[in-house]
């Protein structure tokens, strides 16, 4: 009778090791899938994607580049297209709309 519970506890134990290793395993596919999530969503490429739908989403992020792009634009052909040594009424109109704030 002894050895008959003992091999019985002998199944349980080597059955409840092969369940526990079967949970342990697909624990492990989980957090490998969720480090996998984790390290694509850290590569650059990505990152500057998330940075993109989240200045397209928000429009006072949106405006506030458009207008800063458009500023730095008109300086850009400002400095290029006028000459600095002229001081004429054009010149002084380029350079204060460059740095006027659009609404």
């Amino acid at each position: 009778m002894k050895a008959m519970k003992k091999d019985n506890l002998s199944i349980k134990l080597k059955t409840a090791i092969s369940i526990l290793e079967e949970k342990q395993k697909a624990e492990f596919r989980v957090l490998k899938t969720e480090c996998e999530t984790v390290i694509n969503d850290f590569k650059p490429l990505n990152m500057m994607g998330q940075i993109s739908r989240v200045i397209t989403s928000e429009p006072n992020i949106k405006n506030g580049i458009l207008n800063s792009l458009i500023s730095l634009g008109v300086g850009y052909v400002s400095q290029k297209f006028i000459p600095k040594k002229v001081n004429s009424f054009l010149n002084k109109i380029v350079h204060f709309a460059s740095n006027l704030k659009l609404a």
